[in-house]
């Protein structure tokens, strides 16, 4: 079955149409995915430059061949840094102008060349940000999102490296340019199938993405930055897979700010986040590499300390409460001294005992502490007495 270009070309903005209309609705309702405005714009590039390759095939001069073959150029440009701004990097306009200008060097160099020629040198066009688009991807994981777009680009390429052969082909008089026109179409729909399926892998990134980030909003404290109840339930539950196996203990450490209220109805709800923060970054400061820090609820925070004695733990709560007490909260013109009361329990690997068991047990051990005073430690003892 025969292809016509002129068909092709308007397939091509008819594609890039329909792909548009879903990244600018994706644009439009998630504002800080500033990469969907990069994919956006290269749909656009790559829409009207299908418009300007389609006027030639209504008789029309050729220069709307070179513009056209420019802006889809821009549109693999553009699409190159909406990867880098996907994973967090920032867009590299300095080698991206050096690509659009070598584009229109080499474009505006063909005028008036053997049409072979051209044809090569477009291919170089579109294929330079390809291979760019790829690199940027080699660094990331393989998820499926990031495999469909290494498809589409295996596509596109496959399509332009055939074009470019076959027209070489030409050059050297090993192929005629009727022979080459009875499949060159299929080139092209190689390229913008190719073309396709990378932003139907950009979609899937993006869908990759938000649901990472619902994930991440579900396990952490919005105000401190440490995981949450479900946030430590979920690392706890990873430790105690491995303690068994590895005949490691633990211990569990509660932790609840004293006179809480007080500061809250004092200075206000604001004051009462500030100290949170606080509590958080200096409990940050003491903590050891692999220690487990959580917000539960409130003022109460949990520590999980893996491989760890009693006695180990002991001292690092204790240089803890000493921090506390050293750093009061200037908070507008006061300082609020903090202290807190700590419940400390070992969490035996020999033993039956869940994460919820120590949670509770630490918990017993914390309310001694308060009834003993406050900012103080109190332990939980193997044989249920709580130190």
């Amino acid at each position: 079955m025969a292809l016509d270009f002129p068909t092709l070309y308007v397939l091509i903005f008819l594609n890039t149409l329909s792909l548009a209309v879903i990244w600018a609705g994706i644009s439009w309702a998630y504002a800080s995915f500033i990469a969907a405005r990069y994919w956006l714009m290269s749909l656009l590039l790559s829409g009207a430059g299908g418009i300007s390759l389609a006027l030639e095939g209504s008789g029309a001069a050729a220069v709307p061949t070179f513009i056209g073959i420019w802006l889809i150029g821009a549109g693999f440009n553009t699409m190159w840094q909406g990867i880098r701004v996907f994973y967090g990097e920032a867009p590299d306009w300095p080698r991206s102008a050096a690509v659009l200008t070598f584009t229109a060097i080499a474009i505006a160099a063909t005028a008036g060349e053997q049409r072979a020629l051209q044809n090569i040198i477009y291919v170089g066009v579109q294929i330079f940000p390809i291979v760019l688009a790829a690199m940027a991807l080699q660094r990331t994981p393989l998820r499926l999102g990031v495999l469909v777009v290494f498809g589409g680009i295996a596509l596109a390429l496959t399509g332009h490296i055939a074009e470019a052969s076959t027209n070489l082909a030409r050059l050297i008089g090993v192929l005629s340019s009727e022979r080459y026109y009875d499949f060159a179409a299929w080139f092209l729909a190689a390229a913008l199938v190719g073309g396709s399926v990378c932003y139907l892998g950009f979609l899937l990134m993006a869908i990759d993405r938000l649901r990472a980030d619902l994930v991440a909003l579900s396990i952490t404290d919005d105000l401190t930055g440490l995981p949450n109840r479900r946030g430590f339930h979920e690392k706890a539950r990873a430790f105690d897979k491995a303690r068994h196996r590895q005949q490691s203990s633990a211990c569990v450490l509660m932790i609840d700010l004293d006179n809480f209220k007080i500061i809250n109805d004092r200075h206000g709800h604001a004051a009462g986040d500030a100290c949170l923060i606080h509590v958080a970054r200096v409990a940050e400061r003491v903590l050891r590499r692999g220690d487990i820090l959580a917000r539960l609820s409130g003022d109460e925070f949990c520590l999980l300390f893996p491989d760890t004695d009693l006695r180990e733990a002991e001292g690092i709560a204790e240089r803890l409460t000493t921090a506390l007490s050293a750093e009061p909260v200037e908070w507008r013109g006061y300082h609020i001294s903090l202290s807190a009361s700590l419940g400390l329990t070992e969490w035996n690997f020999s033993s039956d005992c869940s994460i919820h068991d120590a949670l509770e047990q630490a918990d017993a051990a914390l309310y001694r502490a308060k009834r003993e005073g406050r900012d103080g430690l109190a332990i939980y003892a193997a044989n249920g007495s709580v130190q």
